[in-house]
């Protein structure tokens, strides 16, 4: 019976822990890392707390470009990489549509319009960032072809990106 007990035990401590599919790496704005696990917004984010780290925010075309790439260094390695779409840490205020809101507590201080003029109407509260094909030449700048989308927070891909400050 202990021995059923331990095999359990060690089976949710497994489990509880995301794959961490690349080195916290030094950007822009402080250290980020890929995790490569599905999950929705929410369960992300608490796999970023797990690390001492938020849902990556962004403030700036330099960090975006950063991020995407980062992301797609690692996913290119993913046997299982079927995803086109990263988590981040935007949000939007279902109380006031057109207020948005990162995770970890930061200004929205780069706007992103066409995610704002897309999502004006629709109940969608959480974002990801598109990730085109593998296969597209470079350089793709995702602050500039519509890089952020809003998707439902249930919604799930099996990329996140968490940021230490």
């Amino acid at each position: 019976m202990w021995y059923l007990r331990a095999l359990l035990l060690f089976s949710l401590l497994v489990h509880s822990h995301c794959q961490q599919c690349s080195e916290w790496t030094n950007g822009p704005r402080g250290t980020y890392a890929v995790f490569c696990e599905r999950r929705n917004s929410p369960g992300a984010q608490a796999a970023c707390e797990e690390h001492g780290a938020n849902l990556a925010s962004i403030h700036s075309v330099e960090e975006a470009h950063f991020i995407f790439e980062l992301v797609r260094y690692y996913a290119v390695d993913l046997d299982e990489y079927e995803s086109e779409f990263a988590i981040v840490g935007l949000r939007r205020d279902l109380h006031n549509r057109n207020h948005f809101y990162w995770t970890d507590g930061s200004p929205y201080d780069l706007q992103w319009p066409d995610l704002e003029r897309k999502s004006a109407h629709d109940n969608r509260e959480c974002t990801f960032m598109e990730i085109p094909s593998l296969h597209e030449p470079p350089p793709y700048n995702p602050y500039h072809h519509n890089g952020l989308v809003a998707k439902h927070c249930r919604d799930t891909t099996n990329i996140f990106v968490c940021k230490r400050e």
